[in-house]
Protein backbone atom coordinates (compact mmCIF):
# COMPACT_ATOMS: atom_id res chain seq x y z
CA UNK A 1 0.00 0.00 0.00
CA UNK A 2 2.83 2.38 0.76
CA UNK A 3 4.15 1.98 -2.75
CA UNK A 4 0.79 3.04 -4.20
CA UNK A 5 0.96 6.31 -2.29
CA UNK A 6 4.62 6.87 -3.08
CA UNK A 7 4.04 6.35 -6.80
CA UNK A 8 1.15 8.81 -6.77
CA UNK A 9 3.26 11.53 -5.14
CA UNK A 10 6.44 11.07 -7.18
CA UNK A 11 5.10 13.36 -9.91
CA UNK A 12 5.10 16.31 -7.52
CA UNK A 13 7.77 18.98 -7.85
CA UNK A 14 9.34 17.93 -4.59
CA UNK A 15 10.30 14.30 -4.32
CA UNK A 16 11.05 14.93 -0.66
CA UNK A 17 7.34 14.51 0.11
CA UNK A 18 7.44 11.03 -1.37
CA UNK A 19 10.55 10.18 0.65
CA UNK A 20 9.03 11.62 3.81
CA UNK A 21 5.85 9.60 3.34
CA UNK A 22 7.84 6.46 2.61
CA UNK A 23 9.76 6.73 5.87
CA UNK A 24 6.58 7.06 7.92
CA UNK A 25 4.49 4.55 5.99
CA UNK A 26 7.03 1.78 6.18
CA UNK A 27 7.40 2.14 9.96
CA UNK A 28 5.38 0.05 12.39
CA UNK A 29 2.02 0.94 13.86
CA UNK A 30 1.89 3.30 16.79
CA UNK A 31 -0.70 3.59 19.52
CA UNK A 32 -1.45 6.61 21.63
CA UNK A 33 -3.56 7.05 24.71
CA UNK A 34 -4.44 10.50 23.43
CA UNK A 35 -6.24 9.56 20.23
CA UNK A 36 -9.56 11.06 19.29
CA UNK A 37 -11.93 9.13 17.10
CA UNK A 38 -12.48 11.17 13.92
CA UNK A 39 -16.25 10.82 14.39
CA UNK A 40 -15.89 12.92 17.57
CA UNK A 41 -14.33 15.91 15.81
CA UNK A 42 -15.95 18.87 14.11
CA UNK A 43 -14.89 19.99 10.68
CA UNK A 44 -16.37 22.92 8.85
CA UNK A 45 -19.23 21.42 6.89
CA UNK A 46 -20.86 22.23 3.62
CA UNK A 47 -24.53 22.79 3.02
CA UNK A 48 -26.82 20.39 1.18
CA UNK A 49 -26.08 22.00 -2.21
CA UNK A 50 -22.38 21.19 -1.93
CA UNK A 51 -22.70 17.49 -1.09
CA UNK A 52 -21.11 14.99 -3.49
CA UNK A 53 -23.25 13.23 -6.05
CA UNK A 54 -25.09 10.34 -4.42
CA UNK A 55 -23.54 8.00 -7.01
CA UNK A 56 -19.99 9.11 -6.21
CA UNK A 57 -17.65 6.36 -5.00
CA UNK A 58 -17.38 5.97 -1.23
CA UNK A 59 -13.75 7.09 -1.15
CA UNK A 60 -14.82 10.42 -2.71
CA UNK A 61 -17.73 10.86 -0.30
CA UNK A 62 -15.45 10.30 2.70
CA UNK A 63 -13.09 13.09 1.63
CA UNK A 64 -15.63 15.53 0.21
CA UNK A 65 -15.30 17.69 3.32
CA UNK A 66 -11.82 18.73 2.08
CA UNK A 67 -13.45 20.95 -0.57
CA UNK A 68 -14.92 23.18 2.14
CA UNK A 69 -12.73 22.75 5.21
CA UNK A 70 -11.40 25.87 6.88
CA UNK A 71 -8.43 25.18 9.16
CA UNK A 72 -8.58 28.54 10.91
CA UNK A 73 -12.27 28.22 11.82
CA UNK A 74 -11.88 24.57 12.82
CA UNK A 75 -8.90 25.34 15.05
CA UNK A 76 -10.77 28.16 16.76
CA UNK A 77 -13.71 25.82 17.42
CA UNK A 78 -11.41 23.05 18.68
CA UNK A 79 -9.53 25.35 21.07
CA UNK A 80 -12.84 26.60 22.49
CA UNK A 81 -13.48 22.95 23.43
CA UNK A 82 -9.94 22.52 24.80
CA UNK A 83 -9.15 20.17 21.93
CA UNK A 84 -5.42 20.54 21.28
CA UNK A 85 -5.04 17.32 19.28
CA UNK A 86 -3.10 17.34 16.02
CA UNK A 87 -4.52 15.89 12.82
CA UNK A 88 -2.75 12.72 11.73
CA UNK A 89 -3.12 10.45 8.72
CA UNK A 90 -4.30 6.92 9.46
CA UNK A 91 -1.30 5.23 7.89
CA UNK A 92 0.88 2.43 9.21
CA UNK A 93 2.64 4.92 11.41
CA UNK A 94 0.50 7.98 12.07
CA UNK A 95 1.87 10.95 10.15
CA UNK A 96 1.10 14.48 11.31
CA UNK A 97 1.29 16.77 8.26
CA UNK A 98 3.07 20.03 8.93
CA UNK A 99 4.95 18.87 12.03
CA UNK A 100 8.71 18.58 12.16
CA UNK A 101 9.45 14.84 12.38
CA UNK A 102 12.02 15.56 15.13
CA UNK A 103 9.39 17.26 17.32
CA UNK A 104 6.41 15.16 16.23
CA UNK A 105 6.51 12.71 19.15
CA UNK A 106 6.77 15.29 21.90
CA UNK A 107 3.94 17.42 20.49
CA UNK A 108 1.65 14.41 20.00
CA UNK A 109 2.48 13.14 23.49
CA UNK A 110 1.65 16.50 25.03
CA UNK A 111 -1.48 17.42 23.06
CA UNK A 112 -2.81 14.24 21.45
CA UNK A 113 -3.83 13.24 17.97
CA UNK A 114 -6.98 12.70 15.95
CA UNK A 115 -7.34 10.92 12.64
CA UNK A 116 -8.22 12.95 9.59
CA UNK A 117 -11.51 11.54 8.25
CA UNK A 118 -11.33 9.59 5.01
CA UNK A 119 -7.55 9.46 4.89
CA UNK A 120 -5.39 6.35 4.56
CA UNK A 121 -2.44 5.16 2.54
CA UNK A 122 -4.19 4.18 -0.69
CA UNK A 123 -5.19 6.51 -3.51
CA UNK A 124 -7.92 5.16 -5.78
CA UNK A 125 -8.03 7.62 -8.69
CA UNK A 126 -7.20 11.18 -9.77
CA UNK A 127 -10.28 12.70 -8.12
CA UNK A 128 -9.39 10.97 -4.86
CA UNK A 129 -5.80 12.21 -5.13
CA UNK A 130 -7.01 15.82 -5.51
CA UNK A 131 -9.21 15.55 -2.41
CA UNK A 132 -6.40 13.79 -0.53
CA UNK A 133 -4.05 16.65 -1.41
CA UNK A 134 -6.59 19.26 -0.24
CA UNK A 135 -7.13 17.37 3.02
CA UNK A 136 -3.38 17.09 3.59
CA UNK A 137 -2.93 20.83 2.94
CA UNK A 138 -5.75 21.50 5.42
CA UNK A 139 -3.99 19.33 8.03
CA UNK A 140 -0.65 21.09 7.43
CA UNK A 141 -2.27 24.47 7.97
CA UNK A 142 -4.25 23.35 11.03
CA UNK A 143 -1.31 21.58 12.67
CA UNK A 144 1.12 24.44 12.08
CA UNK A 145 -1.30 26.94 13.62
CA UNK A 146 -1.80 24.58 16.58
CA UNK A 147 1.90 24.19 17.47
CA UNK A 148 2.19 27.35 19.59
CA UNK A 149 -1.13 26.66 21.34
CA UNK A 150 0.10 23.17 22.21
CA UNK A 151 3.45 24.43 23.50
CA UNK A 152 1.65 26.96 25.73
CA UNK A 153 -0.89 24.44 27.03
Amino acid sequence: MALVLIRKFTHLKSRSLACFLAVFLIGGCSNSDQTNNSSDVNLTTSNEATKPDENAPEHIKKLWWANYANAKVDLKNALEKNDYAFWVLATRQPLAPGLDPKKHSSLISKCGQKYLPGMGDVLFDDAHEKLYTKATQYAVSYNQMLIEHCKNK
